[in-house]
């Protein structure tokens, strides 16, 4: 014969069971408390969607703002070539004379880097974004695809070097 068993129930009430029912009751109540888990993982993951919607509708207004984006652009251009100013130094003399070579004195990205030994390519980096920073340097309207590997037919940008007559030319 089967023994009864006390067993709390949902209530607080004590109840005595046989222990089949026992087992029946133990299996409802983990089926209570895994959709008490489901309800609150559903109720915190809709918390956290609200609080990232809310943070994304707040930080909408900060991702467009020119004036920010010149700032930190010139603010990574400036480490970026304060790291590395000896190559970016080296670099920015071979497209002067590149672009003096010239009658039309233009020069791209390109033509520096075929100038650079791969060594010299790879420590110039993100410093190369500071090459035709300056006065003394316009851009000429004209892009045109990399020729390198790496950069995957992207296009490029073609600058003139000012002559030292021109009002713009600070040299």
């Amino acid at each position: 014969m089967d023994s009864l068993v006390a067993v709390m129930g949902r209530r607080g009430w004590i109840t005595l069971l046989h222990r089949r029912e026992r087992a029946k009751a133990a299996s409802g109540a983990r089926r209570r408390q895994r959709k008490h888990r489901q309800r609150n993982h559903y109720r915190i993951r809709r918390r956290v969607r609200i609080i990232n919607l809310w943070r994304s509708l707040m930080t909408q207004t900060l991702l467009f703002d020119l004036s920010s984006a010149k700032a930190k652009r010139n603010q990574g251009q400036s480490l970026a070539s304060a790291n590395r100013s000896d190559v970016l130094r080296y670099a920015q003399g071979i497209a002067v004379s590149i672009a003096k070579l010239r009658d039309d004195r233009c020069v791209s990205a390109d033509d520096v880097y075929r100038h650079l030994s791969l060594d010299q390519a790879r420590q110039l980096g993100n410093a190369a974004g500071s090459l035709f920073r300056g006065p003394q340097w316009e851009f000429t309207g004209r892009r045109e695809q990399s020729q390198r590997i790496t950069n995957h037919a992207r296009w490029i940008m073609v600058w003139r070097l000012l002559r030292p007559g021109d009002s713009r030319a600070i040299i």
